[in-house]
């Protein structure tokens, strides 16, 4: 298995090494970005066969020594070191690109990583060295030092008004990070893990509808669409229906503390979200201040839950509802009702939950039907949870508004027309598969299908619906990475490879 170094370079306090302020008013550290190049190196390397080292500090907060990075390294032993910097220090401050150097006298593969690092990352960047040899030799303590095969990449220049537009964009550092793999690939001929995908499970038992989800197939996101045309894949609504009614426009909010993607330009839910939460990054964080709800999240490869004033640091995705069962006992109504919950999203006939069991790997979401009027005073919801095999379990819907779709069929749909706000996502992409041929400049959820799978994959883009430059990139480099013809268009050479 091979084991590598990654060496964010310097530190937070590192003094002057910071984006040139007549182009970048925030003047943005040099240790942020070799951050988020390492961070997002480490999250493709999760999917492959190796053990990997950070010898810097990831918070940033502290100066390691480069002697005690070296040792390091050198005491794992590590198969292969690489140095994330970024450059200045250029005359006239007009150019400047990728730089890779290695030590003089430097072991075989260095050079090779060399060779294959700065074409990797030219190829995906476009930030092209204009230095006479971008693939230099220099003494560096880092890489004469190191006993294992040792490359520095200076990414681009954060005084070149070339460069900085480019490195500042969203999806820089994970086009040299996906370099950086594809590099790692090539030369020391690293594999993906070999493991099936887990895939969800669907059954029916006592009356009650089951999807046992994998954590990593669990999703929450914002939509704006009617209740029952959502996805054309698997997914359940999760939110109250509430008095939002603008004139003709009716929909409902997502419940409680949420880290979802967005996905509705509906003035109206972007108006209420944007008072009562934020929006980061395209996700949104939505809590409703002065209060705790109890909170299902992902994180860490596991499902937890809390009482929370906010989405735990760290976690995938997150969402709040009525506490119906924790810790295998029936929650109080008192409890739920201290929590800001009322009575009348509890009298429907049909529910949605989603909790978990002593397998934490897994997120359950369960349709149920009650019989009682307020299902937590009559304990009838946790009593019927816990007989499913659940611990931990919160109810998401509310006022009628419930549906279940699994592979395409819908097993529980009840009233209600509004739009869904908030959906649970599970099994994998919810988009449709293209029927046709995608190219730069198409739009709509086959896209979204698109930009899902490469995500998935690690490819640095975003799940937007629209084919623009950051996709043509990134299936240019899914293309190049598979051996596939590298013409930018989805057609069904290229499906199919994403279909496996």
């Amino acid at each position: 298995m091979l084991k590598i170094a990654i060496d964010a370079g310097h530190y937070k306090g590192t003094p002057g090494r910071r984006c040139l302020a007549a182009l970048d008013p925030s003047e943005t550290r040099e240790w942020e970005l070799n951050r988020r190049v390492a961070d997002k190196l480490g999250e493709l390397l999760a999917g492959y066969d190796c053990q990997v080292l950070r010898v810097d500090d990831r918070t940033g907060d502290k100066l390691v020594d480069l002697g005690d990075r070296v040792a390091a390294a050198n005491g794992w032993p590590a198969d292969v070191y690489l140095s994330i910097h970024h450059n200045a220090s250029i005359k006239g401050g007009s150019g400047g690109g990728c730089v890779v150097y290695t030590a003089p006298g430097c072991q075989v593969k260095s050079k090779a990583l060399q060779r294959a690092v700065y074409g990797a990352v030219v190829s995906r960047t476009g930030l092209v060295g204009n230095r006479a040899t971008p693939m230099m030799e220099r003494g560096l303590y880092v890489l004469r030092r190191t006993k294992m095969p040792a490359i520095l990449i200076e990414c681009g220049f954060m005084d070149s008004s070339t460069d900085v537009p480019v490195i500042l964009g969203p999806y820089f550092a994970g086009q040299v990070a996906d370099g950086l793999l594809a590099a790692l690939v090539e030369v020391f001929g690293l594999q993906e893990r070999k493991e099936e995908r887990q895939r969800m499970k669907y059954t029916k038992r006592g009356g009650a509808h089951i999807v046992e989800v994998p954590v990593k197939d669990f999703a929450v996101r914002l939509v704006d669409k009617a209740k029952k045309t959502a996805y054309s894949g698997n997914y359940c609504n999760a939110g109250f229906f509430g008095n939002y009614n603008e004139g003709r426009d009716k929909f409902t909010l997502p419940v409680g503390h949420t880290v979802a993607t967005m996905e509705t330009d509906n003035k109206w839910v972007n108006h209420y979200c944007g008072q009562r939460g934020k929006v980061s990054g395209g996700k949104l964080v939505y809590a409703e201040p002065g209060r705790t709800e109890t909170t299902l999240f992902v994180r860490g490869g596991k499902a937890d839950m809390g009482e929370v004033s906010a989405p735990p640091e760290g976690c995938a995705y997150a969402i709040a509802g009525v506490p119906v069962l924790r810790q295998g006992k029936a929650v109080s109504w008192a409890t739920a009702k201290a929590q800001g919950w009322e009575a009348s999203s509890l009298y429907a006939t049909w529910h949605i939950f989603a909790g978990y069991g002593k397998d934490r790997g897994k997120v359950l979401v369960v349709a149920l039907k009650t019989t009682t009027g307020n299902l937590i005073s009559s304990g009838e919801g946790a009593k019927k949870l816990a007989a499913l095999g659940l611990t931990d379990a919160i109810k998401l819907d509310g006022g009628g508004s419930t549906i279940l779709t699994v592979s395409g069929k819908t097993p529980v749909a009840t009233a209600g027309n509004r739009r869904i706000c908030t959906v649970l996502t599970f099994g994998g992409n919810p988009y449709p598969v293209p029927t046709r041929t995608l190219k730069k400049g198409a739009r709509g959820n086959d896209v979204r299908w698109l930009q899902w799978e490469l995500a998935d994959r690690g490819y640095s883009v975003a799940v937007d619906g629209s084919f623009g430059p950051a996709t043509l990139a990134a299936v240019k480099a899914y293309q190049r990475d598979r051996g596939l013809a590298v013409d930018g268009s989805v057609g069904p050479a290229t499906r199919k490879s994403l279909q496996e």
